[in-house]
């Protein structure tokens, strides 16, 4: 299995792509890790969705990191702690 980032964001917010971009170098050599972006924007039934709901989502940008077990190690992290919960990552 595989170290998931989840980034929550949504298509007009420039902290999200910055964030996202941030990610992508981070990981991008890392067969450990897999990046998946999801979008909320301004449709109110992205922010009504039940997962966005369950991790209690208030706003944007959000990350989470799950393990390759399915369990979340971080929620509300940013890009720059990446680092404390990924493997071989460094600073």
């Amino acid at each position: 299995g595989k170290y998931m980032v989840l980034s929550v964001g949504a298509s007009w917010c420039d902290q999200c792509k910055r964030a996202e971009s941030h990610i992508d170098s981070i990981v991008s050599n890392n067969d450990k890790v897999a990046h998946f972006n999801i979008r909320l924007d301004d449709d109110k039934r992205g922010w009504e969705a039940p997962y966005v709901q369950e991790l209690a989502i208030e706003y944007i940008p959000y990350i989470i990191v799950i393990d390759p077990e399915g369990f979340i190690v971080a929620r509300d992290t940013r890009y720059w702690e990446l680092y404390k919960h990924l493997p071989d990552i460094n600073q």
